[in-house]
């Protein structure tokens, strides 16, 4: 899967302490995806919360 090797990739490349913009320019990727591949690893998932409607 190409998207899961990218996502390996860029979290390799920032473990190692490079820069966002060094990732961009080594991969030839834009920069939000760059951030967004890098934001995926947090695993970030927004609960809905429930309103009363009274």
């Amino acid at each position: 899967m190409k998207l899961e090797e990218e996502r390996r990739r860029v979290k390799e490349f920032l473990e190692r302490g490079m820069s966002h913009t060094d990732i961009v320019e080594m991969l030839g990727m834009h920069r939000h995806t760059v951030k967004a591949l890098s934001e995926r690893e947090k695993n970030h998932v927004q609960k809905r919360v429930k309103r009363d409607r009274s």
